[in-house]
């Protein structure tokens, strides 16, 4: 399996292990509500990967909502990135809490209702320039272990998981 489709694995399993440990519900309040402008459906590219002249893609779409994470991870082998087809999903209830640096700019921490004690990622949005598109696109930057991930309202084959190095 190539680099793209193992990081798209990577995250996912990764994501997928929050979800089973929280699989009991906690009545914990969130500390802060997610904005409208952070809340929806995102989308990472996971990368590609050829096999016998076939090209596969893999996106995963992330769903945001006040009180939880989802995701879904597809692969597809059109170039434009549609007719997606389904591979696995996951959810996991969240809190958020809103942090504000020196220089006014906001991230918000995700953290797992199970055990809110641990940051899993933050949140935060950018400008990122995307080659496909000829311009910059505002971006949900998620860093998690040291690490940048972009996803994008639509999909696009830019800033790949295959991208980062491991």
């Amino acid at each position: 399996m190539k680099k793209g489709l193992k990081g798209i694995v990577l995250v996912a399993a990764s994501l997928g292990v929050f979800a089973m440990a929280s699989s009991t519900t906690v009545n914990a309040a969130s500390k802060t509500t997610l904005p409208k402008s952070y809340r929806g459906t995102w989308y990472i590219y996971g990368g590609s990967d050829t096999e016998d002249k076939v090209t596969a893609y893999a996106v995963a779409k992330l769903n945001l909502t006040n009180k939880k994470m989802g995701y879904k991870v597809y692969t597809t082998t059109k170039k434009q990135l549609t007719s997606l087809k389904w591979q696995l999903s996951a959810a996991f209830p969240t809190i958020y809490s809103k942090k504000v640096n020196n220089k006014k700019k906001v991230t918000y921490r995700v953290k797992a209702r199970i055990d809110d004690s641990v940051t899993l990622m933050t949140l935060g949005k950018t400008k990122v320039n995307v080659k496909v598109l000829g311009k910059k696109v505002t971006a949900l930057r998620l860093r998690a272990d040291g690490t940048n991930v972009y996803a994008f309202r639509k999909p696009l084959r830019t800033h790949a998981l295959s991208d980062i190095t491991y």
